[in-house]
């Protein structure tokens, strides 16, 4: 969203992702022929500013809304990337040609210039830079990189932590048991938090169904063997699955939800032309994620300004 805003605006940012592809928490994985939305199921729209990117996102065939409510929730609309979550991920990133599979190494400024070092002696320079990763990742950049920040802001910065949480994905011989409309937020979130149904999603051409585990459950068990992970979350769906199972697989997500929020819904320290973002600092969630991108892109556009 921020490099989007900033190419709008007649820069030209470079993108980098240390993943295979672009989306991070709206992630789908392949599992043979059945394709499973293992990262956020949906997001919601309550902030104008991010209707309006919305509706163009609906416009170019990269999302759409799914107006459902799961028993015991109340009822919203509820949109969904095209054809799956990462849809709209890869729609705003295809103009922008990301650079995938970068690891940033470190960080170093000159006092006019940021270079990013990344694996595989590879590096890229520009005038700012802008962190979006989970924060204790983009924190840890920094701090092993040596770049000072303020004692306060760091402190502030780094009180900030995330829920764990742990999503099996499994395939199916046959259609699940969930009630309408084919996902269910459990009123005890542990084990389980989430199940949803993918074909009943449209996602996925084979019936297959996403479960995540509570923020309890995933603290315990992140760094335990596969079989401890998924056999308790499977355990706890059986009354939803309904058929036999086929493939699964389980992936971790370290920084599946911040505990508490930054103040702003961005941070810039303008001597160093730093700026961070994410959901962390938005509000949460996919709309205060990039919401958060929004504000980034337009205060280094304020100071670029200020400066020159």
């Amino acid at each position: 969203m921020a490099a989007r805003e900033l190419s709008l605006r007649g820069w030209t940012p470079i993108v980098m992702d240390k993943g295979r592809g672009v989306g991070g928490r709206m992630a789908t994985r392949r599992m043979g022929a059945a394709r499973v939305d293992h990262g956020a199921q949906y997001f919601t729209a309550r902030d104008p500013r991010f209707r309006s990117h919305l509706e163009a996102w609906c416009a170019r065939g990269a999302a759409r809304i799914r107006q459902d409510a799961a028993p015991g929730t109340i009822p919203a609309i509820r949109y969904i990337g095209l054809p799956t979550m990462t849809g709209v991920a890869k729609n705003l990133a295809a103009p922008l040609s990301p650079h995938l599979k970068r690891r940033a190494l470190r960080v170093d400024f000159d006092g006019d210039t940021w270079t990013v070092s990344c694996e595989e002696n590879e590096s890229y320079r520009a005038r700012w830079l802008l962190l979006t990763p989970p924060l204790p990742q983009a924190l840890a950049l920094l701090d092993a990189s040596g770049v000072p920040l303020p004692t306060a802001d760091r402190g502030e910065l780094g009180r900030i932590t995330y829920e764990k949480c742990l999503a099996v994905m499994a395939t199916l011989t046959g259609p699940s048991r969930l009630p309408e409309p084919g996902w269910l937020r459990l009123e005890d979130p542990e084990p389980l938090a989430l199940v949803a149904d993918n074909q009943r999603k449209g996602v996925s051409p084979v019936p297959a169904v996403t479960l995540h585990s509570g923020p309890e459950f995933a603290h315990d068990r992140y760094d335990a063997p596969a079989d401890e992970k998924i056999a308790p979350l499977v355990a706890a769906a059986e009354p939803y699955i309904g058929a036999s199972i086929g493939e699964v697989q389980v992936h971790g997500w370290r920084f599946a939800k911040p505990k508490s929020l930054f103040a702003s819904d961005h941070y810039c320290h303008s001597p160093l032309q730093l700026a961070l973002a994410g959901d962390a600092f938005g509000g949460g969630r996919v709309e205060g994620a990039a919401l958060s991108g929004i504000a980034a892109a337009e205060v280094i556009i304020q100071h670029s300004r200020a400066s020159s």
